[in-house]
């Protein structure tokens, strides 16, 4: 559970304020389990890697009374580049993109949660980001590490247009959809990783299922052994610059004589 703000992984790191994370949760509960059932209905039907994220940025507004969210991922080198976002944010993910802080950074090189009541106060930590965030509108953001396990890979980032107490309870609602998107994530590229790594095995075992019947119709017809008809369907493949699969597999029709 969030309940005090102070430095490490999973806490509140709050730069403008030393109170306690407080104020009344927002968040609805009914609506915050149907988005867990969305995020688990989007990862197990795509095979697009960011689909959970943006369900997880347009489904958040819905639970919180927030303006638009944002994810950001980890393109290396510490940098971050934009997956997904919602409301008319977009401005300000380019501002921190480009100047490299904000929220986002911040959640993301210390792997903890930073949540700022009223960004007007945190003019001199991040003075260009507080710009272009006023100039939008925006008076609160809190921002979450995308962390799995020891790998941080990203940041989520929730904007509020009035000045934001966030809670302990809208906080810890809040990663936990965050480590759910994350995990359904990595579930869901594992899974496609596993297919694909299944078919290569399936069309190699196929590929030599049919040069071995095409290395027995050679040694049968030319009267030669297995490792003589396999260098003769080698060589005929090269020459023609064909596999040497698909040159088994004309053996076998009888398409060729070799």
């Amino acid at each position: 559970m969030i309940d005090r703000p102070a430095r490490g992984v999973g806490d509140v790191h709050a730069y403008v304020c030393s109170e306690r994370a407080g104020g009344r949760d927002v968040y609805d509960a009914k609506k915050f389990v149907n988005v867990v059932d969305r995020l688990i209905t989007v990862a197990e039907s795509t095979s697009d890697d960011d689909a959970v994220f943006t369900e997880l940025t347009t489904a958040l507004t819905t639970v919180f009374d927030i303006v638009g969210t944002s994810v950001l991922v980890s393109g290396g080198d510490d940098d971050l580049h934009v997956a997904s976002t919602s409301g008319a944010i977009d401005a300000i993910e380019r501002c921190q993109t480009a100047v490299q802080h904000g929220p986002a950074y911040d959640a993301y090189r210390g792997s903890r949660i930073v949540a700022v009541a009223d960004i007007a106060r945190a003019r001199h930590r991040w003075p260009q980001f507080v710009d272009v965030a006023a100039h939008a509108g925006i008076g609160g953001v809190a921002a979450f590490p995308l962390q799995r396990g020891d790998d941080v890979m990203g940041s989520l980032v929730l904007y509020s247009t009035v000045p934001h107490a966030w809670s302990a309870g809208d906080l810890d609602a809040t990663r936990v959809l965050a480590r759910l998107a994350i995990a359904q994530r990595a579930s869901a590229k594992q899974l496609r990783t596993m297919n694909e790594v299944s078919e290569q095995l399936q069309h190699a075992l196929e590929s030599r299922i049919v040069i071995e019947q095409a290395k027995g119709v050679l040694a049968a017809t030319s009267n030669i052994d297995t490792d003589a008809a396999f260098e003769r369907m080698r060589h005929h493949a090269r020459r023609h610059r064909m596999s040497v699969r698909d040159a088994a597999q004309a053996v076998v029709d009888y398409r060729v004589r070799l």
